[in-house]
C-alpha cells in the first residue's frame, strides 16, 4: 500500500446507484449537467464523534509532533510529472465541448496559447520575520482593492457550471472534520507559543486583532488577511522564502487551453520547488521572474464579506482547484479556502470529485485556522497533495530536466529521465481516470511511456489486460506496473457517504513508447496504414479474449519507424473487458467510449433494451475514426476549420443528445456522405465508401436482431452473426490493403487535382432531422433507462477529452 495512505481504519465510502437525468447544458459547459435533482449541496452524513476522533489528515504520511496516536505508515512510495504540451489539432477544448455545434475544430499549440500571467513585485522580507513582528505593506505585495461589485458574475457562473459538470455533486461535511485536519503538520504547543508571542491574536476578546468585525467592502479584508497569513507562514511555516503570500485579486490566472478565460483568486501562496514553474509568457515577452499563476501556487484563497457569502462563493473554489490540477500534473488532490471576517470554509478536490466543509469561527478556534494555513502552505509537497515521485530541475522558473520513479518488472525501484521537450498525453478532466502519460528514457536511453491512471473499485485494472496482451501484435506492450499508489477514499473524512462517490485507485504502468497519435500523420499512406494495423491489433486482442471498447483517434499511434512492419499500434485498455465469444461478458459495463466514435448500438442502448458491446461496435468506431480523418483534416497538420461547425457531419455525431447522435450515424451508414478535401486521394474515397458499404449489412443485421423480443432467439441469432468474425476482419483489412496498394504507386499518395465522386458513393448534402427524441423529463427518462448503477463509472464522453497527445 502506498505511503500516501495514512488511515488504518480506512474511510468507509458507500456508493449507491444514482439516476441521472439529462438536462440542458449551457454552451460553455463541457459535459451534460445531468445529475439527479436535489443531490447538490446535500450534507454528507458525517458522525461528529468519529470525525473528531479519527479525521482524515490529508491522505499522506505526515510526521506529527502531537501526542496523539498516529496512523500506521506504510513504506515510502514513488511519484510523477512533466511539462511541455504539444499540439492537439484534431479535437477541441473541454471548455468548448458544449459549443460543438458552433465552434470549428481548429486546434492550436497549448503552450503558445496560454496567456501571460500578470506579475507583481516579489519581496523577500518575510523570511526573517518573527512571531512578534508587525507586518506592513512594505513586506507584502498588496494591490489596490477592487470593489466586489466589479466582479464579472456571469463569467464566474459559467466557470462554476463547467467545474461542477466535471466534479459532479459537491457534498458538505461537518465542520468537525476541520479539527484533526493537518494536526500532524504542526503541534498545538507551537501554535500556542505563536498566539502568545504575537500581537495578532487578542486572547481577552478571543479575536484576531486586525480583522474588522464587519467590513464595509471586502477590499478592507485583503491587507489584514495578508498580514496575518504571512505572519503565520513566516513564523511557523519554515518556508525560508519558498512560500510567499501574494495579493492576486487583480492578477489574471489564465485557464488551460483557453487564455481568454481567466480567474482572479483573492490571494495565493506562491511556491518554488521541484513541482512548481512560473507561468509561461507569450512569445516575444520577457520573463519577469515574479509572475504568479496556477503553475506555481501551493493553494489559493478567496476573501468575501460574511454578509455577502453564498454557496456559489464556496463552489467557485472548485474552479481554482481544477485549474491547479490541469497546470500541476502531479497533483493528487487540491484544497482551497474561503475566508470572511469570522469564518473559513474549505473545498477539497481529487479524482473522485469534490467536497466542501461547513464553516468554523476563526476567532473562537484559532488553532484550527493556523493549522489550515500552515498545511496549505507547507514546504512538504506531499502535504500539499503533490506526487513527489516526479521531481523537476527548475532554473529561472523553467523546468529544464526531470525524473519519474516507479518499479521495474522485478519490483525494484527504478528512476527514469523525463523527456520534457516532447509533448505528452493528459486528460483535462479531474473526476475520472485522470490519465497522464509521461515520456521518459531508461538508463540505456531507450524511450518508455509511464502512464498514471485512476480506476474505480469495480473496474478491472488496465495492467491486467496489458499482461494478457503481451506479445500481441499491434497492441502497446507493458514493461512493468506499480499498483495501489493511493486511494481517494483515504482523502475523505473517516465516515463519508455520498451517492455520487466512487473510490478510485491510482496505478502506474510503464510501457514501450511508440510514435505520435494518428492526428499527427505525415502522409495519406501513413494514416491509412496506421488504422489498418490498429484494426489488425484489435482482431489480435479479440483472439486473446479482450475487447477494446474505446476505439478513437487518440488511441491509435503511428508505429515506431525503427520497427519494420509495425505502422500502427492500438493503445489504452482502460475500458477494455473480457469477451465471451465475440461480445462483452457483461451488460452492466456498457456506457463507455467517446461520443464522436461511439457506435449506433451503443448510443441507442441508452434508451432501449441493452445489448452487450461487441466487436462490431468497435469496427463501426474505426469507420468513424476514418471519417474524422477525412472530414476533419485538409492536409498534414491542417485541421479543417469548419469540421465542427453547426450541422456539420462531425458536430452532429458529437451532439449532446445521444439519440440525436445515433440518428445522424444511422443516416451516415445508410446513405453515406461526400465532399472530402482535395488533399485526400481518390483511393481514400473508395476506401471510405467500401468500408461503409461492408459494415452496412452487418449494421442492419444487428438492428434486426436486437429488436427480437425473445431473449433466447436473440442470443442464437447473435451467435450466428458472430460466426463470421474471422471473415469480417479479413475482408475489412483487405479493403485497407487495396487502398494502400493504390497509394503506394507512383504519385498515388499525392493530393488529387479535382474532387471526383466515385459512382458507388451516395451523396447526402444535408442530413434530415433525426427521429423524435425520447422524452428526457425525469419521470419518463428513468422509466426508460432505469437507475444508474455504480458500474457506469465512465459515461460516454461527449467530446474527445482535451489532451496533449504523444
Amino acid at each position: 500500500m502506498s505511503s500516501y495512505i495514512t488511515q488504518t481504519d480506512v474511510s468507509r465510502a458507500r456508493t449507491r446507484s444514482q439516476t441521472r437525468a439529462q438536462a440542458q447544458s449551457p454552451p460553455i459547459q463541457p459535459l451534460a449537467d445531468s445529475r439527479k435533482p436535489g443531490l447538490r449541496n446535500r450534507r454528507t452524513k458525517l458522525s461528529k464523534a468519529n470525525s473528531r476522533a479519527k479525521p482524515a489528515v490529508s491522505g499522506l504520511n505526515i510526521p506529527s509532533n502531537s501526542k496523539k496516536a498516529q496512523p500506521r505508515t506504510a513504506k515510502p512510495v514513488a511519484l510523477r510529472f512533466p511539462r511541455a504540451l504539444g499540439q492537439r489539432p484534431y479535437t477541441r477544448s473541454v471548455a468548448a465541448a458544449n459549443r460543438a455545434q458552433r465552434v470549428s475544430g481548429q486546434g492550436s499549440n497549448i503552450l503558445d496559447s496560454i496567456a501571460e500571467g500578470a506579475s507583481a513585485q516579489m519581496d523577500n522580507g518575510l523570511s526573517g520575520l518573527t512571531a512578534a513582528d508587525t507586518l506592513t505593506n512594505a513586506h507584502l505585495e498588496v494591490q489596490p482593492a477592487k470593489p466586489s461589485a466589479q466582479r464579472d458574475e456571469s463569467v464566474g457562473a459559467a466557470q462554476r457550471k463547467t467545474a461542477i459538470s466535471d466534479l459532479h455533486d459537491l457534498q458538505t461535511v461537518d465542520s468537525a472534520y476541520f479539527k484533526g485536519l493537518y494536526e500532524g503538520v504542526i503541534s498545538d504547543r507551537k501554535i500556542k507559543d505563536f498566539l502568545a508571542s504575537s500581537s495578532f491574536y487578542d486572547h481577552d476578546r478571543k479575536r484576531w486583532s486586525d480583522l474588522p468585525r464587519a467590513a464595509g467592502d471586502e477590499g478592507e479584508l485583503y491587507a489584514p488577511f495578508q498580514h496575518l497569513i504571512s505572519a503565520i507562514i513566516g513564523s511557523l511555516g519554515n518556508a525560508k522564502g519558498s512560500r510567499q503570500v501574494v495579493d492576486t485579486h487583480n492578477t489574471d490566472f489564465a485557464h488551460m487551453n483557453d487564455p481568454n478565460n481567466i480567474s482572479k483568486p483573492t490571494m495565493a501562496i506562491r511556491a518554488t520547488g521541484p513541482s512548481f514553474s512560473e507561468p509561461p509568457t507569450k512569445e516575444g515577452t520577457a520573463r519577469t521572474g515574479n509572475a504568479t499563476g496556477f503553475e506555481n501556487v501551493a493553494s489559493v484563497f478567496d476573501v468575501r464579506r460574511e454578509a455577502d457569502v453564498s454557496d456559489s462563493d464556496v463552489d467557485h473554489l472548485t474552479v481554482y482547484n481544477r485549474q491547479i490540477f490541469f497546470h500541476q500534473w502531479n497533483r493528487l488532490f487540491c484544497r482551497s479556502l474561503l475566508l470572511t471576517e469570522t469564518n473559513v470554509r474549505l473545498v477539497h478536490t481529487d479524482r473522485s470529485g469534490s467536497y466542501k466543509t461547513e464553516g468554523i469561527d476563526i476567532h473562537e478556534d484559532p488553532y484550527t485556522f493556523v493549522r489550515l494555513i500552515v498545511g496549505l502552505s507547507s514546504t512538504k509537497e506531499r502535504v500539499l497533495g503533490l506526487d513527489t515521485s516526479v521531481q523537476w530541475t527548475v532554473k529561472d522558473g523553467v523546468r529544464t530536466a526531470g525524473t519519474i520513479c516507479t518499479r521495474d518488472a522485478s519490483g525494484k525501484r527504478v528512476k527514469y529521465q523525463l523527456v520534457i521537450d516532447e509533448p505528452l498525453f493528459v486528460r483535462f478532466l479531474v473526476r475520472g481516470t485522470g490519465s497522464v502519460c509521461w515520456n521518459a528514457k531508461d538508463k540505456n536511453g531507450s524511450p518508455v511511456l509511464v502512464k498514471d491512471a485512476w480506476r474505480v473499485d469495480i473496474q478491472t485494472p488496465e495492467y491486467t489486460f496489458l499482461e494478457q496482451a503481451k506479445g500481441v501484435e499491434g497492441v502497446a506492450q507493458m514493461l512493468s506496473v506499480e499498483d495501489d499508489r493511493i486511494q481517494t477514499k483515504t482523502l475523505r473524512p473517516t465516515v463519508f457517504e455520498s451517492e455520487d462517490f466512487y473510490n478510485r485507485t491510482m496505478s502506474r504502468v510503464t510501457m514501450r513508447r511508440y510514435g505520435s497519435t494518428l492526428n499527427e500523420f505525415t502522409s495519406q499512406h501513413q494514416a491509412i496504414a496506421a488504422i489498418r494495423d490498429a484494426i489488425q491489433g484489435h482482431y489480435n486482442l479479440l483472439k486473446a479474449h479482450i475487447l477494446h471498447r474505446d476505439v478513437s483517434m487518440g488511441n491509435i499511434l503511428i508505429g515506431d519507424s525503427d520497427e519494420v512492419g509495425r505502422r500502427g499500434v492500438l493503445i489504452d485498455l482502460d475500458l477494455a473487458t473480457v469477451v465471451k465469444g465475440a461480445m462483452a461478458d457483461s451488460l452492466s459495463e456498457n456506457r463507455v467510449g467517446t461520443r464522436l466514435y461511439s457506435s449506433y448500438t451503443v448510443l441507442k442502448r441508452l434508451f432501449q433494451i441493452p445489448v452487450a458491446h461487441d466487436y462490431l461496435d468497435d469496427l463501426e468506431s474505426f469507420l468513424y475514426v476514418l471519417s474524422h480523418l477525412f472530414y476533419g483534416f485538409e492536409g498534414v497538420n491542417r485541421p479543417a476549420p469548419a469540421a465542427f461547425k453547426l450541422n456539420s457531419l462531425l458536430s452532429n455525431w458529437e451532439t449532446l443528445d445521444p439519440e440525436d447522435s445515433a440518428s445522424f450515424k444511422y443516416v451516415y451508414l445508410s446513405r453515406g456522405w461526400v465532399k472530402l478535401s482535395p488533399f485526400w486521394n481518390t483511393a481514400c474515397f473508395k476506401l471510405l465508401a467500401d468500408f461503409r458499404k461492408y459494415l452496412l449489412p452487418l449494421f442492419n443485421a444487428k438492428i434486426t436482431i436486437r429488436n427480437e423480443e425473445d431473449d433466447e432467439i436473440r442470443e442464437v441469432r447473435f451467435q450466428e452473426l458472430y460466426k463470421g468474425v474471422d471473415v469480417h476482419y479479413a475482408d475489412i483489412i483487405a479493403i485497407f490493403d487495396t487502398a494502400l496498394e493504390e497509394l503506394s504507386r507512383q504519385g498515388g499518395d499525392s493530393p488529387r487535382d479535382g474532387v471526383t465522386i466515385p459512382a458507388n458513393v451516395v451523396s447526402a448534402p444535408l442530413f434530415p432531422r433525426p427521429a423524435p427524441k425520447t422524452d428526457l423529463s425525469s419521470s419518463n427518462f428513468f422509466k426508460v433507462t432505469g437507475k444508474r448503477g455504480s458500474s457506469h463509472f465512465n459515461d460516454i464522453e461527449v467530446a474527445p477529452v482535451e489532451r496533449a497527445c504523444r
